[in-house]
């Protein structure tokens, strides 16, 4: 009986060894982050370059603020590593906040408040691990108060923000599958 009970243990410890380096491995993901990837970027909603400045513009559209890049109203917005990101109150006599929960900017800005001329700018972060990131507006016009919740996506971060290149197939390619592990003999 003895026998059986330590074969038991070994085979929970040995399973548990081969279970530590994934969970190890695997990424938690931080409030406020999200896991939209660059599929959700386009020329509409993308700033250009990362050595450019990339102005968003705070409005509203009925009861709810609303983001725009380019006189065009956008979901998201798309940045790259190292760029500034000016947010622009875009109403007159109005004032916005745009808050992060975890944050892509650098110097830990997780805040930016500006009014009508008054832009409130921050710089991309080089250093992301992750790619997308949610955040809150509230634009304030008169005694009004109206909000949003947009994503910031940044290309070319991990896994999810580096766009993976196609390959084409050529006819008489054939899918190999992987190599398999050749096992050794017990002894």
């Amino acid at each position: 009986m003895r026998r059986h009970s330590s074969k038991a243990s070994l085979l929970v410890v040995g399973m548990l060894f081969l279970l530590l380096p994934g969970l190890a491995a695997a990424q938690v993901t931080p409030p406020g982050a999200c896991s939209d990837t660059w599929n959700s970027c386009n020329a509409t909603n993308t700033c250009p370059a990362s050595s450019t400045q990339c102005t968003v513009q705070i409005s509203h559209s009925g009861n709810n603020a609303i983001i725009a890049y380019n006189g065009t109203t956008v979901n998201d917005i798309c940045v790259y590593p190292g760029q500034t990101v000016n947010w622009q109150e875009g109403e007159q006599n109005a004032e916005f906040v745009v808050q992060f929960l975890s944050t892509p900017f650098s110097s830990n800005q997780y805040l930016f408040q500006g009014s009508t001329g008054t832009p409130s700018p921050g710089s991309v972060a080089n250093n992301l691990t992750n790619a997308c990131f949610k955040f809150t507006i509230r634009q304030q016009v008169g005694p009004t108060i109206y909000p949003a919740d947009p994503k910031v996506v940044v290309h070319g971060v991990g896994a999810v923000g580096t766009p993976r290149k196609k390959r084409r197939r050529k006819e008489g390619d054939e899918e190999q599958p992987p190599q398999q592990q050749q096992q050794q003999p017990q002894q």
